[in-house]
């Protein structure tokens, strides 16, 4: 009898530890920390595969909340060979809601004609108002490398470029597309309004005068100055500035990197509310800072990360959007705001995926 009961006590008590294991189990599933990738949504396969040296053979870019601008690359250039041997391509419209892929024929036609991108893809792509016609970057060589502005219709019709942009860049409307050329001291020399329908009607202002003044107070009661940011790696800190703050070097803002962290990327967004940091983080996950805690036998070694934190624009709550383990490249590519500045996009493994800027709960 003894032996028997011997024997139901270790067989409830093996039971009672095989319980114990599968309930604290679940109870450290629950409150491991979401990865990026399971709080955004895959949208589209992206092929990221390339030559050495080259740019993706595919990227994507927002036109619209819905919209996304898919550019493939189908022949990369190679300026040391014979003249004509530019990037070829071809662009297509997709749609998030309806998740289908459109072929733009006259636009691809249009951007892969001879001399038309001599050393790559063209980029920025950029919708007017209405969505009728698109204003972007050809990726030229003149000298040294330089991008030309060009527009045109959806269909590649009514194409009209001109020369190097530089900053101030944006639709006024329909029909006109206003950029700013620098002079000396990087500091806009003449403001050029482009009529896309006709060059003759192309004006050109003087900073100063009262036109350009007009023109950009009418832009900016629409569209909030923008604000930027840029990481100091030897103060470990992000330096957050307003349009007039960045003439004088002095930051309105400044906001600690994380601790233990590595700063990759950053962006402000549409409407200046937001601000996403790309880090590279080293940290010991939770789980095992608990286990630590319980048994010091259990090693709590700390695991490189990368992710992606959000902050306001004045650098205030700064969290952890979600992270992946990190690689031995950079694997969160591409990062983009889109217009409505409440969700990005990147692109994981050739996945591009969609998160919403508060998809962590505070």
């Amino acid at each position: 009898m003894a032996r028997i009961r011997k024997r139901k006590l270790v067989w409830l008590f093996g039971l009672a530890l095989v319980i114990s294991l599968v309930g604290l189990t679940s109870w450290l599933t629950l409150r491991r920390e979401p990865t990026l990738i399971e709080l955004a949504e895959p949208i589209l396969a992206i092929d990221t595969s390339s030559p050495e040296y080259k740019e993706s053979r595919e990227s994507a870019e927002w036109l619209s909340d819905d919209q996304l601008l898919i550019v493939s690359t189908d022949h990369y250039p190679n300026v040391m060979d014979e003249v004509g041997n530019d990037w070829r391509g071809h662009l297509d419209c997709f749609s998030i809601k309806s998740h289908t892929r459109n072929r733009l024929v006259g636009l691809s036609e249009l951007v892969s004609k001879r001399g038309m991108n001599i050393w790559g893809a063209p980029c920025e792509f950029e919708l007017n108002p209405s969505g009728t016609r698109l204003h972007w970057q050809n990726y030229r060589h003149g000298g040294r490398l330089r991008y030309d502005g060009a527009t045109a219709k959806m269909d590649g019709s009514q194409y009209r470029e001109w020369g190097w942009e530089y900053s101030d860049n944006f639709w006024m409307d329909d029909i006109h597309y206003v950029e700013g050329s620098e002079g000396s001291g990087h500091k806009i020399s003449v403001l050029n309004v482009h009529d896309v329908t006709n060059f003759k009607n192309d004006s050109h202002y003087a900073p100063s005068s009262i036109q350009a003044s007009n023109l950009l107070r009418q832009y900016h009661q629409t569209h909030p100055s923008r604000v930027s940011c840029a990481a100091d790696d030897r103060k470990s800190e992000y330096q957050i500035f307003s349009p007039t703050s960045e003439d004088t070097d002095q930051p309105d803002y400044t906001v600690k990197f994380p601790v233990d962290s590595k700063p990759m990327y950053e962006s402000v967004a549409p409407g200046d509310r937001l601000i996403v940091y790309h880090l590279r983080t080293e940290k010991i996950p939770p789980i095992l800072v608990w286990l630590h805690r319980v048994n010091a036998a259990i090693p709590a070694r700390p695991e490189l990360t990368e992710g992606l934190w959000i902050s306001r624009a004045d650098g205030t709550g700064m969290h952890e959007l979600g992270h992946v383990p990190a690689e031995s490249e950079l694997c969160l590519k591409d990062l983009n705001w889109a217009p409505d500045g409440k969700r990005l996009s990147f692109v994981y493994h050739g996945m591009l995926n969609v998160v919403a800027a508060s998809a962590v709960k505070h």
